[in-house]
């Protein structure tokens, strides 16, 4: 595909170049909204087959292959169409970030990434400190690789931390001693990343989740996002009579259960009772004290606690909270999902919070 092309729309000729939509004549980039038609009509003009795909996996998957074969103007125009269809994909944010690198557009992807960069998603974040470092925005480099050491690092991850030890040794040392305050040990060479990888790390996995109540107690979901590497998954359920509280525990479970092997996962979730519950070890406590909180108290929700601290024994597992409602977008994306789910027809008993009040059904919360 050649890097220019040019596309009619309302009578203007327009022309795709290595910093976006333009218009032929003058030259002035164009807004989002028309830059996202030209999109569509590019699509349709040059007959990509991809045009009707509505599947952001199969999109991404597209855009991987184009990337691969160096076709990255096709690329960056497949992992838009994913970003269309879910706005909040940081996976597609994170390859878009590569491809504009690709292109010798550092600034550009890191301009076009700084607004979702708060997911704290790895892949992202390090192809950002990529960006800078092509940039020689070296300490600022520094500070983005930091956060995913935080996280466990990765083979991408140590080939930046190589980069900045080769080009600016003093602040490799001081990302070097960041990684040892997380007991995080670099390979000695890039070299010794993949051997490494394959003997040490676990796949790392970001959750986000989130539950949702219509009365408190009433109708309630839970909504959930996985994120793996490239790979997104949204989940969502919902059930007809059960709490907040129960809905808050009940999607970490059932993201867990999602997780084929054990992984490396960090959960993030806007609800204190939840991540409390399990990083500050009230949990555990209550179940070695029978489920009580005290000598006259139970503990509530003891069923979805105790699947809850199974599950975390087969991960390695971090519980992080998040503050609602603040522009995380996975977050928030998780809020839409569970609410939509508390909203449908059709919804499962809540066994482990059935009342007198519930209706009957002989659907179980765990069938």
């Amino acid at each position: 595909m050649n890097d220019e092309k040019t596309v009619t729309l309302a009578g203007k000729v327009y022309t795709w170049t290595k910093s976006g939509w333009v218009e032929a004549k003058s030259r002035l980039t164009v807004d989002l909204g028309t830059a996202r038609k030209l999109d569509r009509l590019s699509f349709q003009e040059f007959g990509q087959a991809s045009a009707q795909v509505n599947d952001p996996h199969i999109l991404l998957k597209q855009a991987a292959d184009a990337r691969m074969h160096n076709q990255f103007i096709r690329a960056e125009q497949l992992i838009r169409r994913v970003i269309n269809l879910q706005s909040s994909h940081s996976g597609a944010y994170a390859m878009l970030c590569s491809i504009l690198r690709d292109r010798g557009l550092p600034q550009k992807a890191l301009d076009e990434t700084e607004a979702v960069r708060r997911s704290s998603y790895p892949p992202l974040l390090t192809s950002r400190a990529a960006a800078y470092c092509d940039l020689d925005q070296w300490e600022d480099a520094a500070k983005e690789i930091a956060v995913v050491l935080a996280m466990g690092g990765s083979n991408e991850a140590w080939k930046v931390v190589e980069r900045i030890k080769k080009e600016k040794p003093d602040i490799y040392r001081h990302t070097s001693a960041l990684a040892s305050e997380k007991h995080i040990h670099p390979p000695e060479s890039a070299a010794q990343v993949r051997e490494v990888s394959q003997k040490t790390e676990l796949k790392s996995v970001i959750i986000y989740t989130d539950g949702a109540c219509l009365g408190n107690p009433g109708p309630g979901g839970y909504g959930i996002v996985l994120i793996s590497g490239i790979h997104r998954k949204e989940i969502s359920g919902g059930y007809q009579y059960t709490t907040n509280n129960r809905m808050e525990i009940l999607a970490a479970i059932v993201a867990l259960r999602h997780l084929k092997y054990k992984c490396q996962v960090t959960v993030y979730s806007d609800s204190q009772y939840l991540v409390d519950g399990i990083s500050k070890g009230w949990a555990r406590s209550w179940k070695r004290k029978g489920w009580m909180r005290n000598s006259k108290e139970r503990a509530a929700n003891s069923d979805l606690w105790s699947e809850l601290l199974d599950l975390c024994d087969q991960h390695e597992v971090t519980f992080q909270w998040v503050r609602g409602h603040a522009g995380n977008e996975e977050n928030e994306c998780c809020d839409r999902l569970s609410v939509k789910a508390a909203q449908q027809s059709n919804l499962l008993i809540d066994t482990g919070f059935a009342t007198d009040n519930s209706p009957d059904s002989s659907v179980g919360l765990f069938d």
